[in-house]
């Protein structure tokens, strides 16, 4: 999984530098390079181009079959998840989703509901999840990033 975005909707972890492992820090790559490096390494990849030439992308090589990976865009929220969760027949019945919602799904109308109709943040959702999982959420239309691991 991979996601490029502006500073100004999400910075990266100071660890990404590894000045402390005495890494010389290189000059940044654009976001474009940063893409075809990404598709030069996994040529399977699929790719979601956003405003301002923010991305995410993701690719299925490697995948392992009891982890799966899956995107979902629903009401302009973008979800990469992979992993599995262990609740989600209990997760499905609590929002109202059939049996076909995909763990992605699941994220994206969680993060919704949270979003719009709860008194509580949206990271609430993360005390509901049982599982093995990450998953990048994007949410376009009020400019916000949510990730888990």
């Amino acid at each position: 999984m991979l996601a490029v975005f502006e500073q100004s909707i999400g910075r990266p972890p100071p660890e990404l530098s590894l000045p402390q492992a005495g890494i010389q820090k290189k000059e940044a790559k654009t976001r474009e390079e940063i893409a075809e490096s990404f598709k030069t390494w996994k040529q399977d990849s699929t790719f979601y181009h956003l405003f301002n030439g923010n991305f995410m992308a993701f690719s299925h090589g490697n995948e392992n079959p009891l982890q799966p990976r899956s995107i979902v865009v629903m009401d302009d929220v973008f979800c990469i998840f992979s992993g599995a969760l262990d609740n989600t027949f209990d997760l499905r019945k609590h929002y109202g989703l059939s049996r076909q919602a995909t763990e992605a799904m699941i994220m994206v109308e969680a993060y919704k509901v949270l979003r719009d109709r709860a008194p509580y943040p949206p990271d609430q959702v993360i005390k509901e999840l049982e599982g093995k999982f990450a998953f990048i959420l994007f949410d376009s239309k009020a400019s916000t990033l949510f990730l888990a691991r």
